[in-house]
């Protein structure tokens, strides 16, 4: 986000004076700030070490603020942009700016990766990390075993730092089996980093002419160039780069997603679950929502919610929602067809006994109806995040 200021005006320290007087900023400059105070007209007073500046921007600022700014540009008005604050709520608002545009679909940035990784010009080091990441992804089959679902959501990526916080820690040496698998978000950031090594290697190292490739030579003279056929001939490494980055958005805006908001009563956790399902890459959206702790309630029964969205094969997308209270459960059903509805409506006696055979009491079991044309039930809301002007 944009800090502007007037390119020779300044506030005298002292009585806050308008004096002129000119911003000696270098582009690339690093400044320290402090937000002083805000004028009538909506203006912001920062102190960039000794010198009080007016500054435009749509940023919520608070006073007392201390701000990380880099100079940005210096013509026409010096601008300035906003690298770390003080302010939890602006942190997460500039994280969430940084994101939003950046992000695609865990499946998408997945698919690109098993793509990417069967080109044989990827460098060994970030081949590794690929692989470590993609073998990583549980089978399909396996998050119908409640260890295994449970294993998936902790290494989702969404508790990344507090996974890593808990590890540092432990001082107690952990038995081998105890010890925790890297999430996705941590393998995410090792494949980065390596994508960052082999792209500084590439670009310390001569440049020097390749021979073309001989099959898209021969096809383009034919008029028959394709896709497979440039690919392999194109470094893959800044399109994993990208696709890396869009998947690391991706996990960041859950996370933002998913942090407790002060003004409502329930904590909501957004988590996306890749696996694999023979040669394909999909993934499974869960919306976990409850109620805060509350003194008023002493009987522990505060309700859960788990909303779910799959894509069975031949079933088409299915959402499912079960209400969790004490130990009754109601679970709703919505489907893409009315074929896929009625094959659940059958089903419906058969899941109220697998309930009772884990203790639960089931209310109400329902095959609600069709999902509408177009429904994207796997949106994240940010409630007041995105409440500003951009």
């Amino acid at each position: 986000m944009d800090i502007r200021l007037p390119s020779h005006l300044a506030i005298s320290a002292h009585n806050f004076r308008t004096v002129a007087v000119p911003l000696a900023l270098r582009p690339g400059e690093r400044l320290a700030a402090e937000v002083v105070a805000r004028t009538a007209s909506g203006q912001f007073v920062l102190d960039l070490g000794g010198r009080r500046v007016l500054a435009e921007t749509q940023l919520p600022l608070m006073i007392g603020e201390r701000l990380q700014l880099l100079v940005a540009a210096t013509l026409p008005k010096p601008q300035l942009k906003l690298v770390a604050a003080s302010n939890p709520a602006l942190v997460t608002a500039l994280a969430l700016r940084h994101a939003l545009p950046r992000q695609v679909p865990l499946t998408e940035a997945l698919q690109a990766f098993k793509t990417i990784s069967a080109q044989e010009n990827l460098p060994s080091l970030v081949r590794n990390s690929l692989q470590a990441l993609l073998t990583s992804l549980p089978e399909r089959s396996a998050l119908t075993q409640v260890d295994t679902l449970q294993a998936a959501v902790r290494t989702s990526g969404l508790f990344a730092e507090a996974l890593t916080k808990a590890s540092l820690q432990n001082i107690e040496p952990l038995p081998p089996h105890d010890h925790p698998q890297p999430d996705l978000k941590t393998r995410l950031l090792a494949l980065a980093a390596s994508l960052e090594i082999a792209q500084t290697s590439t670009s310390a190292a001569p440049q020097t002419a390749s021979a073309p490739n001989r099959t898209a030579v021969h096809t383009q003279e034919a008029g028959l160039v394709t896709t497979e056929s440039i690919a392999e001939n194109t470094d893959p490494v800044p399109r994993l780069a990208e696709k890396t980055n869009a998947a690391l958005a991706r996990i960041i805006l859950q996370q933002l997603a998913s942090l407790p908001k002060p003004e409502e009563q329930t904590l909501t956790w957004h988590v996306e679950i890749p696996f694999r399902d023979g040669e394909h890459l999909q993934s499974l959206n869960l919306t976990i929502t409850g109620e805060r702790q509350s003194q008023s309630r002493s009987d522990m029964s505060w309700p859960w919610t788990v909303d779910l969205e799959i894509a069975p094969p031949a079933l088409g997308r299915l959402r499912v929602k079960l209400v969790l209270q004490g130990t009754k459960i109601s679970s709703y059903f919505w489907t893409e067809t009315k074929a896929t509805l009625h094959l659940l409506e059958d089903q419906i006696a058969a899941l109220a006994d697998r309930f009772h055979a884990v203790g639960l009491e089931p209310e109400h079991i329902q095959a609600v109806g069709e999902l509408e044309v177009g429904t994207k039930l796997a949106s994240v809301t940010f409630g007041p995040l995105l409440d500003e002007k951009t």
